[in-house]
């Protein structure tokens, strides 16, 4: 065998062993990857059901609190406007146009 023959020979033996290597690194790749999304995705499913617990919680305590609101005022209705005209004047002050 010839020189050329023995480096040819010694170059396709690592080639062959080098895209074995590739292929197990590509397919190791592949697998993280694929784990990667499978937790991504388990992670996006539990960020979205807390959050549509939050909301739901949010609406409730909304409507909760908006029937407390309207209990107080129809027990009290000259202090609801009362307190409504002061809100108003406190913001109009706070908020209003001015002219500098």
């Amino acid at each position: 065998m010839s020189d050329n023959d023995k480096v040819k020979h010694a170059v396709e033996k690592n080639a062959e062993r080098a895209t074995g290597l590739l292929d197990e690194a590509k397919e190791r790749f592949s697998d993280f990857a694929d784990d990667a999304r499978a937790r991504g995705e388990k992670l996006i499913a539990r960020a979205k059901d807390r959050g549509n617990e939050l909301w739901d919680d949010a609406q409730e305590q909304g409507k909760d609190t908006w029937k407390d609101i309207t209990t107080v005022i129809r027990k009290n209705p000259g202090a609801a406007v009362g307190c409504a005209l002061v809100a108003g004047a406190v913001l109009y002050a706070l908020f209003g146009r001015r002219e500098d």
